[in-house]
């Protein structure tokens, strides 16, 4: 599993997003990576209800067995990582490649493991009255505007895309 370079912080917020107020295990800086020992960690277990029973997603696999089959294409299901190989833990369940969230279970995600999705760019050369590319007046640089929205539930900018529920 490739090393984090780098402390991801997106998913360790206290809070997990559109949940009603599910609470993270609070994970402190030196116990993300899961090559540090935390024998006491207990992970919140939460998965959406929106996800279970829906065509599209996995199932629950905290309560039943079903085989799946992780770092390789499993049926018609990608569950390979553009990060490499990830960890699985003692129930077979993938492990966050970028270390300890707080949370265990799918969260908002139909998959167990990389959900992946992609989500297209719009963009276009910002142009005068004329129709002529404009150039920034600092870096002398051709503007290149995009498409982005400001999220209702963080406030942040964001690319725009669609929510799986």
């Amino acid at each position: 599993m490739p090393h984090t370079t780098s402390l991801h912080n997106k998913c360790r917020n206290s809070v997990y997003p559109r949940s009603d107020g599910v609470q993270r295990t609070p994970v402190p800086d030196d116990k993300v990576e899961w090559r540090t020992q935390w024998n006491t960690y207990n992970p919140v277990v939460f998965t959406h209800p929106k996800v279970h029973g829906q065509i599209w997603a996995d199932p629950d696999l905290l309560t039943c067995q079903v085989p799946l089959h992780f770092n390789q294409i499993d049926g018609k299901i990608d569950r390979t990582s553009f990060l490499g190989p990830y960890q699985l833990d003692d129930k077979g369940l993938p492990l966050n490649p970028c270390g300890r969230t707080g949370i265990t279970g799918r969260g908002a995600l139909g998959r167990w493991g990389p959900n992946h999705a992609a989500d297209p760019i719009v963009t276009r050369w910002k142009l005068d009255a004329t129709g002529q590319r404009v150039k920034d007046p600092i870096s002398k640089k051709y503007v290149l505007q995009f498409v982005a929205i400001e999220r209702g539930d963080c406030g942040e900018w964001a690319l725009p895309g669609v929510s799986g529920y």
